[in-house]
């Protein structure tokens, strides 16, 4: 329940305000931001995430903004700036060694990418994505990277390709 993740992130908010917790602040306001977003009010989730910017130096926290700051941006078909928040998740994430955060950002950039209809970088992201994901064995990431990577392939009709991938998705998630 969105509304009920507001209030409380509020209420997380105001006790992370009032011990002076930086990093409690910016966890709140990107949880507010979170819900705005799932309600629809997506100027109030933008405002959101950027105060968390400014209240934080924990990179991963950073990070973690940069990608949904990223996402918000792609779903207004804003690709241009959904990708150059996407791709500073990667730099932080890359540069605190985070590979789940890099999966995730690979992921979300083969998104954009696949949004825009550039197959190439699409599927060179999402294989990215793939190859972190099998080495740490996150079967959800590994999954939606098969899925992803046929929805490309799907897109270029080439549906044996898509085929086989979806195969091996549906074979990791039983």
């Amino acid at each position: 329940d969105p509304t009920k993740g507001i209030q409380y992130g509020k209420q997380a908010l105001e006790f992370s305000k009032s011990i002076q917790w930086h990093d409690g602040i910016a966890k709140s306001l990107l949880v507010i931001g979170q819900n705005n977003y799932n309600i629809g009010e997506i100027d109030a989730a933008k405002k959101n995430y950027l105060q968390g910017l400014n209240e934080t130096q924990n990179q991963s926290i950073v990070a973690t903004l940069y990608k949904s700051i990223g996402a918000l941006h792609t779903s207004n078909a804003d690709y241009a700036n959904g990708l150059a928040y996407h791709f500073k998740s990667l730099k932080v994430s890359t540069a605190i060694q985070n590979e789940v955060g890099m999966a995730d950002a690979y992921y979300s950039i083969g998104t954009v990418y696949h949004y825009m209809e550039d197959t190439e970088k699409s599927l060179s992201n999402f294989k990215k994505s793939l190859s972190i994901y099998t080495k740490l064995n996150q079967k959800a990431g590994i999954c939606a990277s098969f899925r992803a990577i046929a929805a490309v392939y799907m897109f270029l009709n080439r549906h044996q390709e898509a085929m086989s991938y979806l195969e091996k998705s549906l074979k990791i998630a039983k």
